[in-house]
């Protein structure tokens, strides 16, 4: 069984290729064997990095629990998250469902390039964390105390 999602250079980049000539100068000139293996890191690099991470201040009112954040699309104020705090120790952070990045490329959620499809999360003091994908650009993030009664937590969140 494949793995979904993966790349296959051959049918995704038309590969494998050859040298039109011999490289003269390896200061100047790229062989095209390394080229390949570099096109294909850095394409499969963007399903590992993060597309997107947002910090979080647990205790905060609602206007300010968003401390700090960045994404792949962008940090400006278009593409803020929204922090919810349900009840006591629950966040819900939702990523805007469109965004326009660097390109400028227009994405929805239902593309690669915008979709979480897991998450990690990183407390900045002692305690239990746990986040889940609840849909394509949101994360769900629990936080307790050691003793596992929930508690507003200042955390990280990672979407990738």
């Amino acid at each position: 069984m494949a793995l979904p999602g993966v790349l296959d250079p051959e049918d995704d980049f038309g590969l494998p290729k050859e040298n039109y000539a011999e490289v003269q100068n390896p200061k100047t000139d790229f062989d095209f064997e390394e080229y390949e293996r570099l096109a294909v890191a850095v394409a499969m690099y963007s399903y590992t990095a993060p597309r997107a991470w947002l910090t979080v201040s647990g205790g905060a009112t609602a206007a300010g629990l968003v401390k700090q954040h960045r994404a792949l699309w962008g940090e400006t104020s278009a593409v803020v998250p929204t922090v919810t705090a349900t009840v006591t120790g629950t966040y819900t952070c939702t990523w805007p469902a469109s965004v326009t990045d660097l390109n400028p490329t227009a994405s929805s959620v239902t593309t690669t390039a915008t979709q979480f499809y897991t998450c990690s999360v990183a407390l900045h003091e002692g305690g239990q964390a746990h986040a889940i994908v609840s849909a394509a650009n949101k994360i769900v993030v629990y936080t307790a105390t050691t003793g596992g009664v929930a508690a507003a937590k200042d955390f990280t969140v990672f979407g990738y």
